[in-house]
C-alpha cells in the first residue's frame, strides 16, 4: 500500500501574503481609476441586490473552505491512523468492491483507470469486484474493451 502524507499542510509564508496584498492593492487601484458610468441612483438597487448575490455565491466558497480544512485536520488524520493499524496488524477485507462511472470518457483514460486497478488487485491478493457503469457506450463494451487481450487476475469477480 502506498504512504501518502497526511499531515501535509498548506503554510502561507510572509512572503506570499505581500504578494498577494500587493496584488490586491494593484487590483484595488485599477478598479478605483475607473470611470464610474455604472452607479447612479436609479441603478442603486439592482447594484444591491446583485452585490448580496454574489456575496451569498462566494460566501459559500469560504465556506467549503473552513470545512475542507477541519476535515483535513481534524477528521481525516484519526481514521487514516485506524485504518494504517489495522492494515499493519494484518487485517484485510474479504473482497474489495470497484464502482467505476464513465460518460464518453476518453479510451486511453479508462484503459489506464482498468490497468491500475487490476495491478491493485494482483498486488493485494484479495478478491476483487469491478462494476463498470458507462453512459454512451453500448452495455458491457468498456470493460470487455479495457481487459481484451490482458488477464484478469484469478482474484477478481468478473460480471456479465
Amino acid at each position: 500500500m502506498r504512504q501518502v502524507d497526511v499531515q501535509r499542510s498548506f503554510r502561507l509564508t510572509l512572503a506570499d501574503l505581500c504578494r498577494l496584498l500587493l496584488w490586491l492593492g494593484f487590483l484595488s487601484v485599477l478598479v478605483l481609476s475607473l470611470p464610474n458610468n455604472l452607479y447612479s441612483p436609479q441603478n442603486r438597487r439592482i447594484i444591491i441586490v446583485l452585490g448580496l448575490l454574489g456575496l451569498w455565491r462566494y460566501s459559500w466558497w469560504a465556506v467549503h473552505f473552513v470545512r475542507s480544512q477541519v476535515y483535513a485536520r481534524f477528521v481525516f488524520p484519526p481514521i487514516r491512523r485506524r485504518a494504517e493499524e489495522l492494515w499493519q496488524s494484518g487485517w484485510r477485507p474479504k473482497r474489495i468492491l470497484y464502482m467505476i462511472t464513465t460518460f464518453r470518457e476518453v479510451k486511453d483514460t479508462t484503459e489506464r483507470l482498468m490497468n491500475s486497478l487490476i495491478t491493485e488487485v494482483r498486488d493485494t491478493l484479495m478478491k476483487g469486484l469491478f462494476v463498470l457503469t458507462s453512459a454512451g457506450m453500448p452495455r458491457g463494451w468498456t470493460l470487455s474493451w479495457c481487459l481484451s487481450g490482458k488477464t484478469c487476475p484469478a482474484n477478481a469477480s468478473r460480471l456479465g
